[in-house]
């Protein structure tokens, strides 16, 4: 989970730096909420997946489904709340917003897919 925290983090930053070389201050700030948002979703559906291995199928799928399902709606209310009170740009934070999920959703799953091609279950740790 750290591992993938890390790398999380960092291709987030990079990104935000090179934003910030592009953009103007109030971009800056939408890409800012964007990409914690965003961040905050894949670490939470990383952890579910990962804490749910060790369940049986319909206990993982009902984690992995159910998770996936809050996750949405979260992000949908959030979404919805931040451009009607008119706290950032309705255009540029929403293509950010999806910039940022499609990075961090294919970050999670090539995570996710790696922790299972090395023969580990997801909820067990790789030891050094």
């Amino acid at each position: 989970m750290l591992r993938f925290s890390i790398y999380l983090i960092g291709a987030t930053f990079i990104l935000l730096v090179v934003m910030n070389l592009i953009s103007s201050a109030v971009l800056l700030r939408d890409s800012l909420i964007a990409a914690g948002m965003s961040a905050a979703n894949a670490l939470t559906g990383y952890y579910l997946a990962v804490s749910g291995a060790d369940k049986e199928h319909s206990g993982f799928i009902k984690i992995v489904f159910g998770g996936m399902t809050l996750r949405l709606l979260t992000l949908v209310f959030l979404t919805v709340l931040l451009i009607r009170m008119e706290w950032v740009e309705a255009i540029p934070f929403f293509l950010m917003l999806m910039g940022f999920y499609v990075l961090h959703q294919i970050m999670e799953l090539t995570a996710l897919n790696r922790k299972i091609k090395s023969g580990l279950k997801l909820s067990q740790k790789r030891r050094v």
